[in-house]
């Protein structure tokens, strides 16, 4: 059971990505590289478990570069449903596009402040939405945007890191805080298209780097598996990892979606 949820209130199931592009090669100790050779019948399996809470109707699905997006799951299950629809025969009304909406961690502003470390800002906006900063001497952004003079009509794209061959491992709280401070502001100017505040941060000195982006900071979890050489990650494996996470979550999830 995951929480106060029955087993039968989760749903699991594997998708598969058949792939015949971008195909990795073969290669042996002072040897060179061979490419996979493939069927026409044949291709590299890409697999993403879906996990599914059917009490809350909500979707936890595995991130993988080559894997299947949040789009094509969409499409897929939007088939699924036009299927059981016509197996059914159900009525047309039932036939509607299945949408998946991103869980947005509202929270993720004062989990930023409480970071150890912050790794690096990425901060992009039209050049309007630095001009209230140019009126405080010490603002960072300010700094950038007078740099330009009189000159309008830029997207100013500025990514702030910690330099990995010193010391140093956090970014300067001043700088941070001239982003956040004002983030209310900068979050009401999402007209502008180019806009995006993102940061890279480690909640402690043992925690995972992870990347937020503040004005979308979707939930998520980072699950490790230990695999064996030569060996694939097996679903059930992964859906015990996922149940695990989900558990710890519900509550934030369910704080996020407004329950």
């Amino acid at each position: 059971p995951v929480g106060d949820l029955k087993p039968t209130d989760i749903a699991s199931l594997q998708l598969t990505k058949m792939r015949d592009n971008m195909l990795p090669a073969k290669k042996k100790k002072r040897s060179t590289k061979e490419d996979i050779e493939l069927g026409n019948d044949e291709y590299i399996g890409e697999f993403t478990s879906i996990l599914y809470d059917k009490k809350k109707a909500i979707f936890m699905i595995q991130s993988n570069m080559h894997g299947v997006s949040v789009g094509q799951a969409e499409k897929y299950f939007t088939l699924l449903r036009r299927r059981v629809v016509e197996e059914l025969e159900l009525d047309d009304l039932f036939e509607a596009v299945c949408e998946l909406s991103v869980v947005i961690n509202s929270c993720e502003l004062d989990n930023v402040r409480g970071s150890q470390e912050v790794k690096k800002l990425r901060f992009r906006a039209a050049d309007g939405v630095y001009t209230p900063f140019t009126c405080d001497e010490k603002n960072y952004l300010g700094k950038i945007r007078r740099s330009f003079g009189e000159k309008t009509g830029y997207v100013i794209d500025v990514t702030v890191s910690v330099d990995r061959d010193t010391d140093v491992k956090s970014l300067d709280r001043e700088l941070v805080e001239d982003v956040l401070g004002n983030f209310e502001y900068i979050k009401s100017s999402q007209y502008d298209s180019n806009l995006l505040v993102e940061i890279t941060r480690k909640e402690n000195e043992n925690s995972a780097t992870e990347v937020l982006n503040l004005l979308r900071p979707k939930m998520c979890d980072e699950i490790t598996i230990k695999l064996k050489p030569r060996t694939s990650v097996v679903h059930n494996d992964l859906l015990k990892e996922m149940k695990k996470a989900y558990k710890k979550t519900k509550r934030k999830i369910e704080q996020a979606i407004g329950e």
